[in-house]
């Protein structure tokens, strides 16, 4: 063996050391590329369940706020009801005892036209007039 057959040997050599070095670092470049790949499909997975976890408490909030808003309308309402059935069972009560105060006047007023009459027919009678 020659000395540049030697020579040509080693750097074959080193070519498929080189060629070997380069396959390894693509190698572990692809493998990183699909573990990051993975790992931002992964995240973006998480993001995207979060963002549905997140949204559907809202519309549970919402949900239970618009619940509430009705029950409240509807106790107001029937407190309204309420409020104007006492209103009116105040003002008959009221309208009752005018009519009362009334009447009990005019029966007053009735009864001392009476005796006034019955005195003067009673005088009449006794011949004091």
């Amino acid at each position: 063996m020659t000395l540049t057959a030697v020579g040509k040997i080693k750097q074959n050599q080193i070519k498929v050391e080189i060629e070997i070095m380069a396959r390894n670092r693509m190698e572990i470049n692809r493998n990183q590329m699909e573990s990051q790949m993975k790992i931002m499909a992964r995240n973006r997975m998480e993001i995207n369940r979060n963002q549905m976890e997140s949204q559907m408490e809202i519309t549970a909030r919402n949900r239970m706020e618009i619940k509430k808003r009705k029950y409240l309308m509807e106790k107001t309402r029937t407190v309204k009801k309420t409020k104007m059935v006492l209103e009116k069972e105040t003002k008959k009560r009221k309208d009752l005892m005018e009519k009362t105060r009334t009447v009990k006047k005019t029966k007053m007023v009735l009864e001392k036209e009476t005796k006034k009459r019955w005195f003067w027919k009673r005088r009449q009678r006794k011949g004091r007039i």
